[in-house]
């Protein structure tokens, strides 16, 4: 599971802003948001 508050105080971000890096992340093709069996979001790279 994707949680943007912890993944963001590992980088000292807020989960927004960690959310929204993820989200450009994505369309740079650097990282790849899937869906798991139980719906939850994973980070692949």
């Amino acid at each position: 599971m994707c949680n943007y508050t912890q993944l963001g105080g590992q980088v000292g971000l807020d989960d927004k802003t960690a959310s929204r890096y993820v989200g450009v992340f994505e369309q740079m093709y650097v990282l790849k948001r899937t869906t798991t069996a139980d719906g939850d979001y994973r980070l692949m790279s």
